[in-house]
């Protein structure tokens, strides 16, 4: 925004839990499964570092960047525009669903946690506020806003 201030806009509500991931964790959660594959054959990793509300990311991201970070939840219609018509016809009742049963499904958060207990000794993924921390040159300078203009 022009006073400095940044504001995350979604379609999700305030309150959905989004799992997150810092993607350079991934061999984090690779590194089980190489070690010891007959061990995880058949099974599916969930592999995020927690669910977090968008509420929650912004608020971290201000705390940590001593910047104003609020979130504005976008109609997903309006955000739907920007989209091929194949896109739409993908997404099409996701939102419902990812409200409902978040983004890994109904059981998403007990999945998560038999994935996390599977890390080895002291490898735990990246939590957001270290992430943003790690990252805070680009999560604090307005040149790196990407403007996808929803209005």
């Amino acid at each position: 925004m022009g006073d400095g201030s940044i504001v995350l806009s979604q379609t999700w509500s305030p309150t959905a839990q989004v799992p997150m991931i810092d993607i350079t964790d991934t061999g984090k959660f690779i590194a089980p499964i190489l070690l010891d594959p007959s061990a995880y054959e058949g099974k599916s990793f969930t592999c995020a570092t927690a669910y977090y509300t968008p509420l929650e990311l912004c608020s971290t991201w201000s705390k940590v960047t001593g910047r104003t970070v609020t979130y504005s939840q976008v109609d997903p219609a309006i955000a739907n525009e920007k989209l091929t018509d194949e896109m739409k016809e993908g997404l099409k009742g996701k939102d419902r669903a990812s409200e409902e049963f978040s983004y890994f499904g109904p059981k998403g958060r007990k999945d998560l946690e038999w994935t996390l207990e599977q890390m080895i000794g002291n490898e735990k993924p990246t939590a957001w506020e270290e992430f943003v921390r790690k990252n805070e040159p680009w999560f604090a300078t307005s040149n790196s806003v990407i403007d996808l203009d929803f209005e």
